[in-house]
Parts: C-alpha cells; structure tokens; sequence
C-alpha cells in the first residue's frame, strides 16, 4: 500500500479513476433495472444529487456511497477492488473483466482465501502432530 501513503491525505488519485468507472457500471446496472436515480437514492439511503454526482465519476462521493449502491443493485465489490489490486501492483487492467457478472469470481476468490488459510493451518499443524506421534511413539515403545 505504498502508494496510498505518497498520495494526499484525502485520497489516493487512482480512487478518482475507479470512481469513475463504478459510477458508470452503476448507472448501466441501474437503468438496465428501469430504476430511476431518486429510486436508487431511496433505496441506497443516498440523495439522487449524490446518485448524479456518483454515476458521474465525481471524485467526492465516498467508497461507502458506491458499495451501498452495489448492495441495492446486486453489483460484485469486485468492480472497485479489481482496479485497485492492479493499479497497486503496478499493472494495468483491462476494464472488460469488470463488465460481465463477477459471481464465479468472487466464488473462486473465496474458495482460493479458504484453501490457501487451510494450507497454512495444516503446514503449521504437521510439524506439532508430527513431533507429539514421535513422542507418543516413543514412550510407548
């Protein structure tokens, strides 16, 4: 997160690009919904001015805002970490990985943090087990 920490204090300045593009797949999914921007606000706890002001890329509207209204409107959080996880590391993303819907991703990503923490927790257990059967083994013998 050395990144973060170069930027000002208010925000990093990759946050505007992601912004930005949260707030498009936020409008798409929104009128691919037939919602209108009052109707999102209601249902996101937002004013339809920070709907606008959202859906228009402004840099000022809070992560919060954009995630309460992927709560509303089904959209993965992917569509803000992806980004952020590339321009951290350096790379470039190909914006198209955040079109489509992100569910079987999320579910990999899931399964890969629950493997990977499995793997540790038995890494980290085998050589205790290991060494109390060589005991165990030991005084019975």
């Amino acid at each position: 997160m050395a990144l973060a920490r170069e930027e000002t204090a208010s925000s990093p300045s990759y946050l505007s690009e992601v912004k930005l593009v949260s707030g498009r797949r936020v409008e798409q999914e929104r009128r691919n919904r037939g919602m209108s921007q009052v109707q999102l606000g209601q249902r996101a706890g937002l004013g339809s001015a920070w709907i606008r002001q959202m859906e228009g890329g402004s840099p000022k509207v809070r992560l919060e805002a954009h995630l309460d209204c992927f709560d509303v409107l089904k959209i993965s959080p992917l569509v803000l970490m992806i980004p952020i996880l590339f321009v951290i590391h350096g790379r470039h993303y190909p914006p198209h990985l955040l079109l489509g819907d992100l569910k079987r991703l999320e579910l990999a990503l899931i399964d890969f943090i629950i493997n990977w923490n499995v793997a540790d927790i038995r890494d980290a257990m085998l050589p205790a087990h290991a060494s109390r059967e060589e005991g165990i083994s030991g005084t019975e013998a």
